[in-house]
């Protein structure tokens, strides 16, 4: 017997403290974003399924509207918010810095509150990490920062035939009896000094992407970095340079460039219904 007052597994409920404390996050995130330079836009909470291309289609809520054509509920707001700016407000309003705060449904009844940023047409990730840092500054919450290049697996799978599933499953003594030193030395660079004195002795091929990770997090003032060049984790769209806040074994957010239609843009998610919690524990 499902009772009148419970809620869907999944849903979420916030009242009194927990309640005040999403509020001040939005809030405080707002001002920040406002001051630098982004405008909010919120998205339809539902879309044309016909025109999602994404992967996980087992976790799309579907229904229908008045001529029965086939409508999702929201269940990515990245791809709606980016699509809509190119060919809809993009046509009045010449923009790129955007920022929302809006939940995601996924099924069966997943609600999931998030604040995102979104920068279209900007393949520098140093706006976006250095605005992630100043948003968590303002909660007063320091969780480690790693950032990634999912490139570069990619290329020692490509160009040494490793297989990539080392990497995904983080398998480090199998990495670790591979022939080649410089791996081993990768492996064990976890910060701008130990990197740049490992990109001498890496090869060609894997330079460029190397650099990516020093550039992105070198003038960022955050006391808790850490980076992780051999980390690899297949994204739906965040393809390069990739980046994640968390505590213990919580995700508060991530991010990272990604292309949609050959623009080449970077933003990222905070989780506010994590935050909260983390906020709460704490």
């Amino acid at each position: 017997m499902i009772l009148e007052h419970e809620i869907p597994q999944g849903s979420k409920l916030y009242f009194a403290k927990s309640a005040k404390i999403k509020r001040q996050i939005e809030s405080e995130a707002c001002k920040i974003l406002y001051k630098n330079g982004y405008e909010e836009i919120l998205t339809p909470i539902f879309s044309y399924h016909k025109h999602s291309n994404r992967r996980d289609e087992n976790e799309i809520l579907r229904l229908s509207n008045e001529q029965n054509f086939l409508i999702a509920l929201r269940n990515d707001s990245t791809i709606d918010v980016i699509k809509i700016v190119l060919k809809r407000v993009g046509k009045n309003l010449d923009h790129k810095r955007w920022f929302y705060i809006q939940p995601i449904y996924k099924y069966p009844t997943n609600e999931i509150h998030q604040i995102g940023v979104e920068n279209i047409d900007d393949q520098d990730i140093f706006q976006s990490l250095k605005v992630l840092v100043e948003i968590f500054e303002s909660f007063e919450i320091t969780p480690i920062l790693q950032v990634s290049n999912m490139q570069i697996p990619l290329l020692i799978q490509k160009e040494c035939g490793l297989d990539i599933e080392l990497f995904l499953s983080g398998n480090v003594e199998k990495i670790l009896e591979n022939k080649h030193g410089w791996l081993h030395k990768l492996l064990r660079s976890q910060n701008q000094e130990q990197l740049e004195s490992t990109i001498a002795d890496t090869p060609d091929f894997l330079k460029e992407e190397l650099e990516k990770l020093l550039v992105a997090t070198k003038n960022l003032n955050y006391k808790n970095i850490a980076i992780a060049p051999l980390y690899y984790s297949p994204m739906e769209y965040y393809d390069g340079l990739y980046f994640r806040m968390f505590d213990k074994n919580s995700t508060l957010a991530v991010g990272g460039g990604y292309r949609f239609e050959e623009i080449e843009s970077n933003g990222f998610a905070i989780y506010t219904d994590r935050v909260v919690e983390h906020i709460l524990e704490r």
